[in-house]
């Protein structure tokens, strides 16, 4: 699709919630086929500033958590929910048609039990609310389009919902779909873009995802293993609790670029993964990136994961760049510019989750040729670990309050740390024996004597007039 036809989809969606459609499929009925006009070829989305919504950040602020509830919902097969096209063990397709649901718990599209969907030039339209948004957020009820144990494609088409409730693409129970030139807007709560999860699976390329809505993330895998590969996107949320990722799966976005005005960049939950690669994302709300765990016992549910390369990630709220809380958390930092409000580059802590004494975070920030400014901190509850590698730059302080429960820091030769105040450490690994790689501008680091070995219990100056002094850590 080109730049025009970009531009008439997106006016198409307008006139859809304006007059009727001028063609509904019925599940009784046999595949239809018929023009969408203007016809196209791809979709090219160009990086933008976003400049248009920095100002419109909303005052209410709330975590984008999960209620007990939710998680006692049962995972079904979407028998009994209905839809326009339904595909039950069946193949349906549709091209160049205009289909819309506007009941509750009306889907537009369902391919269950095997079925198959395939439609092209298409545009989407769904209205009507869910009865429990519970089983819409963790079944796929009343979206717009839900694949469940299923295969969907879906090609130079529009889809837009009105309805609570109402995700635009929901991927579950092993379904596979395809979401290939699409734009996608969802204006209701509990209304995201891409939802995928229990083994389902999401493949998209050069699409546009706006949500308005509260509980509404761009790109989301949740309660149970799923899975979002996307590759060219632009991902705009609006509503409170609505980051442009949340992730209780595995999401990987290369090539995007968008902001969440009334939440965070990206959050993960649990032993999942967000992975991004040449990404230009914006958060304004909490944090810059958050990874925790809903659970009591964060020791029982593996490592949170966050991995960026060649981005640029923009924190514009006071919170930490990252916040990492009541989990074990990786994070892996390559050649990424990170700009931040706040002076708190990471902050490993207990917070409102989990069991209260045992809900710190333990943090691990593996950095590869990476620049980093800012404080590095952690409670009593919590520990930190910050490895320099390559060509990395780090001009902050590392545990400066001296109240993590352990802080570990390791330079490779050719890394350089720029103190900014006093430091306590428990280990510190240098390949540069000769520690002129830490310019410490008259600020000490205090050592743990009986965790750091190599320097004997000695006073060393460092380049900059501080200088290493061991203390007994109890």
């Amino acid at each position: 699709m080109n730049k025009t036809f970009f531009i008439l989809v997106a006016a198409q969606i307008v006139v859809l919630f304006d007059i009727a459609v001028t063609q509904t499929v019925k599940a009784d009925e046999q595949p239809v086929t018929g023009e969408l006009s203007p016809s196209a070829d791809s979709v090219v989305f160009q990086h933008s500033t976003l400049s248009a919504v920095r100002d419109q950040v909303p005052d209410n602020e709330s975590a984008p958590v999960s209620s007990p509830e939710e998680m006692t919902i049962k995972r079904n097969d979407a028998t009994g929910y209905m839809a326009r096209i339904l595909a039950d063990s069946s193949v349906r397709t549709a091209k160049g048609s205009s289909v819309s649901a506007n009941g509750p718990d009306e889907s537009v599209v369902i391919a269950r039990n095997g079925g198959t969907v395939v439609m092209q030039e298409c545009n989407i339209a769904k209205e009507g609310f869910s009865s429990d948004i519970s089983d819409s957020r963790f079944n796929g009820r009343n979206a717009t389009v839900l694949g469940n144990n299923s295969t969907i494609q879906l090609t130079d088409s529009s889809i837009s919902s009105t309805g609570e409730g109402a995700t635009a693409v929901f991927s579950t129970a092993n379904a596979t779909i395809t979401v290939e030139h699409v734009l996608i807007s969802t204006f209701e709560d509990s209304s995201g873009g891409l939802y995928a999860n229990h083994g389902g699976t999401i493949n998209a390329q050069d699409v546009s995802i706006s949500t308005q809505g509260q509980h509404s993330a761009a790109l989301r895998c949740s309660y149970g293993e799923g899975f979002i590969f996307i590759n060219g996107a632009q991902l705009n949320t609006t509503g409170n609790a609505s980051p442009c990722i949340y992730s209780s799966g595995v999401i990987k976005a290369s090539n995007v670029v968008g902001m969440a005005v009334g939440s965070e960049i990206a959050v993960v939950e649990g032993k999942n993964a967000v992975i991004l690669e040449r990404a230009e994302l914006t958060g304004r709300v909490n944090n810059g990136i958050m990874l925790y765990q809903n659970a009591d016992d964060e020791t029982a549910n593996g490592v949170a994961s966050f991995t960026a390369k060649d981005s640029i990630l923009t924190n514009l709220s006071e919170g930490p760049m990252f916040f990492v809380t009541n989990t074990r958390a990786d994070i892996y930092l390559e050649n990424t510019k990170l700009n931040s409000n706040s002076e708190i580059l990471l902050r490993s802590a207990a917070g409102k989750w989990g069991a209260e004494g045992r809900n710190g975070g333990n943090t691990t920030l593996n950095c590869v040729n990476q620049e980093l400014r800012g404080q590095i901190t952690a409670d009593n509850l919590s520990t930190v670990t910050l490895n320099l590698k390559g060509n990395s730059r780090f001009q902050g302080t590392f545990n400066g309050n001296f109240s993590a429960r352990e802080a570990n820091i390791s330079l490779e030769k050719n890394a350089v740390w720029s103190l900014t105040g006093n430091a306590r450490v428990d280990s510190l690994l240098d390949e540069d024996p000769s520690l002129s790689n830490i310019s410490s501008y008259g600020f000490n680091i205090y050592y743990n004597e009986n965790r750091c070995p190599q320097f004997e219990g000695k006073i060393i100056p460092l380049p900059g007039g501080g200088k290493l002094e061991p203390q007994v850590f109890y």
